[in-house]
């Protein structure tokens, strides 16, 4: 029982490095001094807790950056607060489940609409693992068509 268990932590720890690293390969491309949204389109990994899907907050760690992502600001505990309600409304937004191949992924798609339509001033990077071909067309819309770094499933947008 301990040698599967060790084996299944030890595939987590590599998927964890395989997904982590993939953004830290990214952060140059991201810069510093942005608001940046992140957004998960892929499945989570199989393990029971997914390092990668709060990973994006490293993306703010001695950059300057703002991490629209982060779950945590909208918590009570949190000692950290926002200056005005954009922030709070963003976290909000970005802390929502995202499944566009659900039944009603035209939902999610109207929800990412809104988003970038009342917000895209304030996200100045965008950052997506995955495809979808209405998402897509909104990135083109709002940050051009192609993104300043590509690799695997994981794509950066910047604000035109």
């Amino acid at each position: 029982m301990v040698a599967i268990q060790a084996a299944i932590v030890w595939d987590c720890a590599l998927i964890a490095n395989r997904s982590i690293g993939l953004l830290m390969d990214a952060r140059p491309a991201i810069g510093t001094g942005k608001r940046i949204g992140t957004l998960r389109l892929t499945r989570p990994s199989r393990c029971m807790y997914d390092a990668a899907s709060h990973a994006d907050a490293l993306l703010g760690i001695e950059t300057g950056n703002i991490v629209w992502n982060n779950y945590e600001a909208t918590e009570y505990y949190f000692p950290v607060k926002y200056r005005d309600g954009h922030g709070r409304f963003l976290t909000d937004m970005f802390d929502r489940r995202v499944n566009l191949n659900a039944r009603d992924a035209h939902e999610h798609l109207d929800h990412w609409a809104r988003l970038f339509m009342e917000h895209h001033q304030i996200i100045d990077t965008f950052v997506v693992w995955g495809t979808h071909s209405g998402l897509d067309a909104m990135l083109t819309q709002w940050y051009g068509p192609e993104p300043v770094f590509h690799r695997e499933d994981l794509r950066v947008f910047q604000h035109r």
